[in-house]
Order: C-alpha cells, then structure tokens, then sequence
C-alpha cells in the first residue's frame, strides 16, 4: 500500500511540472498569430492589435519569411492609412472588411528620407495584411476576393 500512495504522490507531481512546463512555454514562446487563406495559399501572421504592435508593425526587421506576414485588426471599420518609416523590406499592403474582403492593395516600398510616401485606402477596412511584396502577383490576389482568417 505504501509504494501505491508513493507512486500515486509522484504522478501526481510529475503531471503538475509537465503543466506548469507546458503553460511557460505557451507564454514564453506563443506569439499571438493569425493564419490569413487566399483560396489555397496562405499566410502566418503576427497579429498587430495593440497601439504598441500597431506602431511598431513590421519595423526593423530585415526579412519577412516567404509565407508569413503581420495582421493589423482593429476594433472596427475605418480608413487606415500605412507608411513605410524604418520599414526595410518591400511589402504588399492588402486593406480587408469586416465581411472578409480585399478593398484595397498597395505595393509599398521602404522609405529612404522624410518625408515618407503614405499608402492610403480611401475606403473602410477592419483588416490590413502586410506581406512580402509580390505576393497578391504571385497568388493572382485582387479586389474584391474573399479571404479567411483564422486566429
């Protein structure tokens, strides 16, 4: 009886520090992500949703993976516009509503000095995909398409 309860007392440690294990690296190494469909082809996210990540967006950074891109979601419909401020990397800029569909694309390109060149929609969005340039090209993405999004 007294090897049962010990083995029973370990398990049950064991199966607490396998949680705990699991739930740090969920918050250690979980980015928040969206995966973002055109017909078949899809793209890995960032979610943008904060002022913060909003802000910062894509800046920095020197390379984008081929199918990987960020996601900018706001609370509601509206007309966002984009620059490409300490941006390096050439981007599409894809404005999609609420109801999932492509408004507006955009190929932007870094800017070099102030002032930068503003990519504006003229038209409400609840979505705005940033992801390598050439993408909408290559996948024949244009206006009025229906995307999927899944977070």
């Amino acid at each position: 009886m007294p090897i049962l309860l010990l083995t029973m007392k370990l398990l049950k440690i064991t199966l607490i520090l396998l949680l705990t294990i699991i739930i740090l690296f969920i918050i250690l190494t979980g980015k928040n992500n969206a995966t973002i469909c055109f017909n078949e082809n899809c793209i890995e996210a960032e979610i943008a949703d904060t002022p913060e990540t909003k802000m910062s967006g894509l800046m920095f950074r020197e390379q984008l993976q081929e199918n990987e891109g960020m996601l900018f979601v706001y609370d509601e419909e509206g007309v966002y516009p984009f620059w490409m401020k300490n941006t390096y990397i050439p981007l599409d800029i894809i404005w999609i509503d609420e109801d999932f569909r492509i408004k507006h694309i955009e190929y932007a390109t870094p800017c070099k000095a102030d002032p930068c060149q503003t990519y504006n929609p003229n038209t409400n969005a609840k979505y705005v995909l940033e992801t390598n340039a050439g993408f909408t090209n290559q996948y024949n993405i244009k206006l009025g398409d229906k995307t999927a999004i899944a977070f």
